[in-house]
């Protein structure tokens, strides 16, 4: 799901990400599908939820230029069966973000995320 809103002067954006399952020590990517040009605050919400084994994985937020392939990272976080978050205020001319999930272990977890954009300072 995409949404922009208007509140006075500041437009909020918002990205929901369709739920998927880390297995094992896999990977599972979220990638936003707009590129950001303002300055603002941004913050992506993973919640996750154990559907067998231990759940045990990490999160990477990760930045990078639009078009490029480097991408850097400005954030980590625990996967736990419980909401992880990573808020920044940042200046994102350019930028796209993405949240890749690593497991651990022997598990089964769903995770999902929400990407949200508030623009101002």
């Amino acid at each position: 799901m995409l949404c922009v809103s208007m509140f006075g002067q500041y437009e909020t954006w918002y990205e929901t990400f369709t739920m998927d399952t880390i297995t094992d020590a896999g990977t599972v990517t979220f990638t936003m599908s707009k590129t950001i040009d303002d300055i603002g605050y941004y913050g992506f919400y993973a919640v996750s939820d154990s559907l067998s084994g231990s759940t045990d994985a990490t999160v990477s937020y990760q930045v990078a230029d639009r078009g490029g392939a480097d991408w850097v990272q400005v954030g980590t976080g625990t996967v736990n069966g419980v909401i992880s978050y990573q808020t920044k205020e940042a200046i994102l001319y350019g930028q796209k973000f993405r949240a890749v999930f690593t497991g651990t272990g022997t598990q089964s977890t769903k995770v999902r995320g929400f990407f949200v954009f508030k623009k101002g300072l």
